[in-house]
């Protein structure tokens, strides 16, 4: 599978990357949502990104990925959620949701979610 991951922290998107990795996908990681923007339409089979995002943030991301890329499914994740915050990604499209910080199961559990969709 090939995955796009948008997080503006280093240390977290290169842990992420790592860890995707890690079950054989292709990954590309990206800091800003701007930036995740030039790459789409592209040939991702998931997106995932923060929430909170320098500049546009996660929720907008959203809504555009949707628009641009319909068949592709957008996992959200956040240090701050709660099941309000979930509910409302869900409500907007979102595919799945992770709180940080989240063990690799869990991360690799919605990504095999995601890819069911």
């Amino acid at each position: 599978m090939k995955i796009l991951v948008i997080e503006d922290d280093a240390v977290v998107r290169n842990t992420l990357l790592d860890m995707l990795k890690y079950k054989d996908h292709v990954v590309e990681g990206t800091a800003s949502a701007e930036e995740a923007l030039k790459k789409l339409p592209g040939d991702y089979d998931l997106v995932i990104s923060d929430l909170l995002l320098e500049g546009m943030d996660g929720m907008e991301l959203l809504s555009r990925v949707n628009g641009m890329e319909p068949r592709v499914p957008v996992v959200m994740i956040t240090g701050c959620g709660d099941s309000v915050l979930d509910d409302n990604c869900r409500q907007k499209g979102a595919a799945g949701f992770l709180k940080k910080p989240f063990t690799v199961q869990s991360l690799l559990g919605v990504v095999d979610e995601a890819a069911k969709r």
